[in-house]
């Protein structure tokens, strides 16, 4: 961190993604001790960790799970540990809709400033939290969407953190243009499962495998699809890889698909104009402060036919995909997360 101030990294672990793929590639820049802790637990019965997650503000809605679990109890309180025996000057929650309640309450025991991340877009932030009042007792925010950002700004209004826009990042060196590909099988990359829409993935891939079986599929990081991809030879299902073996897939697909059931920012969007993959994906508000439409197709959410046709034309457009390819080269940079470093401590020290 800039000058003197040391931070603490209260970090969430997550299934499926390696450390390059993620925010928690850019909690490495900004403490090189991170992989040290990352995804530390204190030591605490099962059932007490149960019991305690029902005292956060987090609940179920519809399809939309309970954020806050008993491992997010675990977390924070071995954060709270190490923030009164260390008392660093930032405490930072990379995923703080999954891990952040009761640190809210430990002013003025433990005196560092809270910094968190949220991913969330509006319908969530409305609906998966029963208030927002633990956030309310933090320093700043950090938010990925104008939508999310004008919501906590009018919620809070001036008693509460600070509400800064900061797009997510993308580890550029890791996700990388490939190398001339060879002239075997077209490839189309699937990744991730946040908000996806399963229904337009399940019909495209039932389409390809009647008109394009030749087309190969590539899955990563989608374990509900796990089933369904089953015996089908025009899908490659990957289970968890390491950093060596995520990026293989990104560097051997023609194009990806991005099809949303709702919006907000996306790791997916920025690996694959990282990797120089064209796309197609479901044009929502409040995905991304970019214009879209240069690295790829847009289709209306929920219109299956459109994301199949736009699909299939996109992928025999070599011209096309050139085009959009291009327009990932010169704008690529301007995501990693190597240059969010200096405005996050900027962020932190004003």
């Amino acid at each position: 961190m800039n000058g003197n101030q040391d931070i603490l990294i209260v970090s969430h672990k997550f299934k499926y993604r390696s450390k390059s793929t993620s925010v928690e590639y850019f909690c490495h820049l900004l403490d090189p001790a991170f992989e040290q802790y990352n995804g530390s637990k204190a030591a605490l019965a099962d059932g007490i960790a149960v019991r305690l997650k029902h005292l956060s503000n987090g609940q179920v809605h519809g399809k939309m799970s309970n954020p806050y679990t008993s491992h997010s109890v675990k977390e924070e309180l071995w954060g709270i540990g190490q923030a009164y025996r260390k008392k660093p000057d930032i405490i930072f929650f990379p995923y703080a809709d999954f891990n952040y309640h009761f640190f809210s309450y430990t002013k003025p025991l433990i005196r560092g400033r809270r910094v968190l991340y949220s991913y969330f877009n509006v319908d969530e932030l409305t609906h998966r939290f029963k208030s927002l009042e633990h956030f309310r007792r933090s320093e700043m925010i950090l938010v990925t969407s104008v939508e999310a950002q004008e919501y906590l700004e009018d919620r809070f209004r001036s008693k509460g953190p600070r509400i800064v826009l900061f797009p997510l990042g993308v580890n550029t060196e890791y996700f990388r243009p490939a190398p001339k590909k060879a002239a075997d099988a077209k490839r189309i990359l699937i990744s991730g499962s946040n908000r996806r829409d399963v229904g337009v993935m399940m019909s495209l891939i039932e389409y390809f495998g009647k008109t394009h079986p030749e087309i190969i599929f590539e899955m990563v990081g989608i374990p509900r699809m796990k089933a369904f991809a089953a015996g089908r030879s025009n899908v490659v299902f990957h289970d968890y890889l390491d950093d060596e073996a995520f990026v293989q897939p990104y560097l051997r697909a023609e194009i990806a698909i991005l099809p949303l059931e709702s919006a907000a920012s996306s790791n997916s969007l920025n690996e694959y104009i990282a990797s120089c993959l064209p796309f197609v994906y479901t044009d929502l508000p409040g995905m991304s402060d970019l214009d879209l439409k240069r690295f790829g197709v847009g289709v209306p959410c929920g219109d299956i036919n459109t994301f199949i046709r736009e699909t299939e034309a996109l992928i025999f457009d070599d011209q096309r995909i050139e085009t959009f390819k291009q327009h990932c080269m010169t704008d690529r940079e301007a995501l990693s997360w190597s240059s969010k470093v200096s405005n996050f401590k900027a962020l932190c020290s004003g």
